[in-house]
């Protein structure tokens, strides 16, 4: 999917917006784009986290080979 395609969508959905392409850009898609980078960071944080969690002490259990 183009940015085109989803500014041609967006204007489908938002038919009363007066966003040009470049517009639609700016205040629309690179907001989105930057939560949704937070939100990956947020989440590779707490996944980090949670297989630290799920590690911590395994290393001590006596393995069979």
């Amino acid at each position: 999917m183009t940015l085109e395609s989803q500014y041609k969508d967006y204007l489908k959905d938002h038919p009363d917006s007066t966003y040009t392409f470049d517009e639609w850009k700016e205040n629309v898609f690179h907001p989105m784009l930057e939560k949704l980078i937070i939100m990956s960071q947020e989440y590779d944080r707490e996944l980090k986290d949670w297989d630290n969690t799920l590690m911590d002490g395994l290393e001590d259990l006596p393995w069979e080979d």
